[in-house]
């Protein structure tokens, strides 16, 4: 008799298929994930989608004209169009400008799917961490959300930043927090002296 899984059971159910998964990626063996998750009692489609977007993964192998997320020479993807296929792998030319041949991983799906993160270049803020709202293929705008603001960006103001390490992170936060006790402390002190006097 099929019990019924509850949320729990369905995160440990995932959580073991994403081990088995790393374990066997040299591989690149996602049928074992598939058939982990079936085995659970999940559907093949929700699966597949669960690994392409946990793994940033094309839904099919992209074609000449398409549009991707290229890695350039500082390790952020920008949009690119393919212009020619090899057995090696790719040729794409940034919408930027300039063009470079590359393997398939360095390559990323560009489908501007709601609720997909990116970094748009925020006039007179810099680059900064967005989701998308919508996409308007023929005008290659892309309409993004940072939680306050609603704006439209040409994909050339759009890129992936490379994951950020975990150190690197730590040491920013705690840096931030220094900071802030300084100024606390110094305003502290002012506002002191000048009560004092």
């Amino acid at each position: 008799m099929r019990t019924q899984l509850t949320e729990e059971d369905i995160k440990g159910v995932l959580a073991r298929a994403e081990e088995i998964y790393l374990k066997t990626s040299d591989s690149h063996d996602s049928d074992v994930v598939i058939r982990a998750a079936e085995e659970a009692g999940l559907p093949r489609e929700a699966v597949e989608q669960a690994l392409r977007e946990q793994f940033e993964l094309f839904h099919e192998a992209p074609a000449v004209g398409d549009l991707v997320f290229a890695r350039s020479s500082d390790d952020h993807h920008y949009v690119a169009q393919v212009t020619a296929m090899s057995e090696t792998g790719y040729r794409v030319r940034f919408l930027k400008g300039g063009e470079s041949a590359m393997p398939l991983q360095s390559l990323k799906p560009c489908y501007f799917l709601p609720g997909e993160e990116v970094t748009v270049n925020w006039p007179w803020w810099g680059w900064w961490a967005v989701s998308v709202v919508s996409y308007d293929a023929e005008s290659r705008q892309v309409q993004v959300s940072d939680g306050w603001n609603e704006e439209w960006f040409a994909m050339t103001d759009i890129r992936l930043d490379p994951p950020k390490k975990v150190g690197a992170v730590r040491k920013a936060q705690i840096w931030t927090y220094a900071a802030l006790i300084a100024c606390g402390a110094t305003v502290s002190a002012i506002v002191t002296w000048l009560v004092m006097r």
